[in-house]
């Protein structure tokens, strides 16, 4: 379990390796299981992450892959990853966060300058 602050991304550590043949067409599919938030990966945002082609395409996407905590969340998160070459071989595993409470700093917001009359309650 790795511990990420809220309101900070996690960069996914994901890599296939197919010793067939690095030409061989793969996909990978990458989903939150649990928690809150969204993956982003290769231009691409949502809960559930699908990317298809040869071996190398799909390593350079997935360097690219993070999960984003929804705004000011914290708790456990777990995303599944599983994968298939076009030969019908498969494997899969999870990756779990651990979503860190931070203490955002207090704000002040002062309200505009307001005219009373003399002698009145504001």
């Amino acid at each position: 379990v790795q511990d990420i602050n809220e309101d900070t991304d996690a960069k996914l550590v994901i890599s296939l390796d197919d010793e067939d043949s690095a030409d061989q067409q793969v996909s990978c599919m990458v989903s939150i299981t649990s928690g809150n938030g969204v993956l982003q990966c290769a231009d691409m945002e949502s809960n559930k992450i699908v990317l298809k082609g040869n071996r190398d395409e799909v390593n350079s996407k997935l360097t690219t892959a993070k999960f984003v905590p929804a705004a000011n969340w914290n708790g456990a998160v777990s995303i599944g990853v599983s994968a298939q070459d076009s030969g019908g071989s498969t494997d899969s595993t999870s990756l779990s966060f651990k979503v860190l409470q931070v203490n955002d700093p207090l704000t002040i917001n002062v309200l505009a300058t307001q005219d009373i009359l003399e002698d009145e309650m504001a």
